[in-house]
């Protein structure tokens, strides 16, 4: 079958070729009697556009493109992410725009967002060293950060995350706990293009403010094990094995607490525990950040900080949109909250 162009459309509707373009690409540009001859011929004619084509004569691709900081497999079992995900998707259905979901394959991240067909693009924890960074700004494209450091001329949505992780570790203190493991965001060796590290040095500033909060003679870095964690589940439980399983000679020196910086790392820390007979809270309280759909589903239910991933994703997506348009966006900064679940207890003594 013969590809209609845009020159058999002038020929059946009696209009340039200009003007066959202008309807489709600009068409402010001619009449409404125009436009509408030109639409029937095309109708008529079954003519579909090309829509590569018609977005290289708009100078716009009516898609934006959300940076993954992870691998698609990794990224979606995070509900946490997902909730991002269907924020930015929520504004996208609402202006009628598509999303581009663009995670690091081969490590060639910063590649990729100055490949792809976008006309703005979100990052997720984007640190002001972030070669990413340099590769948006070369290309001029609009972008904003979710859960990223503040960067000079750059929207940044997210919460207080010092904050945040003051006010878990203040519970926490308040319990009684005095050993607590902690398990954040970065690997040891993290592969390429792993970020989060500014979010990860963030909350253990936070932690470090609860002791000083409250005065407390001890250093935190005296009471405190500190393992990095991938954004798995199974790098959890696999930290939480290494602890519990190779404990030291002194009893007292294993925790008596949890803090997980992520719900996910925290289901594995849980499946862990299970494994190895220590029931939380009676032997070991579990507190999370992000208060998921996940943390409801647990055994026992998580406590965690709640932060509004959906309403992360709708705000960066708003923000990003009015940069396109040419118009102003600022950062945002939006609440969380602490939510008690079944995790947590005063440690406990035979």
């Amino acid at each position: 079958m013969k590809r209609i162009t845009i020159k058999d459309i002038a020929a059946a509707s009696g209009y340039s070729k200009t003007a066959v373009s202008f309807a489709f690409n600009r068409p402010e540009r001619i009449s409404e009697q125009a436009r509408r001859a030109i639409f029937q011929a095309a109708e008529r004619l079954g003519y579909i556009p090309d829509p590569f084509a018609r977005n290289l004569s708009r100078c716009s691709s009516d898609t934006i493109g959300l940076l993954l900081p992870q691998p698609v497999e990794h990224s979606f079992e995070n509900p946490y992410l997902v909730d991002i995900v269907r924020g930015v998707g929520r504004e996208c259905h609402v202006r009628q725009k598509s999303l581009s979901i663009i995670p690091p394959v081969k490590g060639r991240l910063s590649e990729l967002a100055g490949e792809a067909a976008v006309d703005g693009m979100i990052a997720i924890g984007l640190d002001p060293d972030d070669e990413l960074l340099e590769a948006l700004r070369r290309r001029e494209l609009p972008f904003v950060t979710i859960d990223g450091d503040a960067v000079a001329g750059v929207p940044s949505v997210g919460i207080d995350d010092r904050k945040a992780a003051k006010t878990a570790t203040e519970h926490l203190l308040s319990l009684g706990h005095r050993h607590i493991l902690v398990l954040g965001l970065c690997a040891p060796d993290p592969p390429v293009n792993y970020r989060y590290s500014s979010l990860h040095a963030r909350r253990l500033a936070g932690i470090h403010d609860a002791f000083e909060s409250l005065s407390l003679p001890d250093d935190p870095d005296d009471v405190l094990i500190f393992e990095s964690c991938e954004l798995t589940p199974d790098a959890g439980a696999e930290a939480v094995r290494r602890i519990f399983s190779s404990p030291s000679e002194e009893a007292f020196s294993l925790p008596t607490a949890i803090f997980a910086f992520s719900d996910i790392i925290a289901a594995g820390a849980l499946r862990a525990l299970r494994e190895l007979d220590m029931p939380v809270p009676r032997s070991v309280s579990v507190l999370a950040f992000d208060g998921s759909s996940i943390s409801n589903l647990t055994v026992p239910r998580l406590s965690s900080i709640v932060q509004p991933g959906e309403e992360k994703g709708s705000c960066a997506a708003a923000a990003l949109f009015s940069l396109i348009r040419g118009e102003k966006a600022e950062s945002a900064i939006l609440p969380f909250s602490l939510r008690l679940g079944d995790s947590l207890a005063p440690p406990f003594s035979e």
